[in-house]
């Protein structure tokens, strides 16, 4: 966080360095960290990654490791707990998952099925 900063200040600018890193990908390049706007507001994000058996984040397979494919959410504003935001949102990423993942196989060309 920059001084000054509030924590949503903070968020707002981790998600945008995220999203230049990605911007210009392909089209049909897997995502695996959405944002969460509800009404023009940033509340939060749901993204994918991997882990180990000790549940330690790990950037790809190596041989012989065993990784598990995780969801994460996150909706940082408890105003709107309750609503079935975090609901929806797991459902259109489970969605978008099988879709673009399971389906296409591209999680096998990427090893992560």
């Amino acid at each position: 966080m920059g001084k000054g900063d509030t924590c949503e200040e903070a968020e707002r600018k981790g998600w945008t360095e995220y999203y230049d890193s990605v911007k210009d990908n392909p089209d049909d390049d897997l995502r695996w960290k959405f944002e969460i706007e509800v009404n023009g507001r940033h509340i939060g994000w749901v993204s994918s990654y991997c882990i180990d058996e000790n549940y330690e984040w790990v950037r790809k397979n190596d041989d012989g490791q065993s990784v598990y494919r995780t969801i994460g959410i996150d909706i940082c504003e408890p105003d709107l707990y309750g609503q079935g935001i975090g609901t929806n949102t797991l459902r259109a990423f489970m969605n978008y998952y099988f879709e673009n993942v399971v389906l296409s196989k591209k999680g096998e060309e990427n090893g992560i099925l």
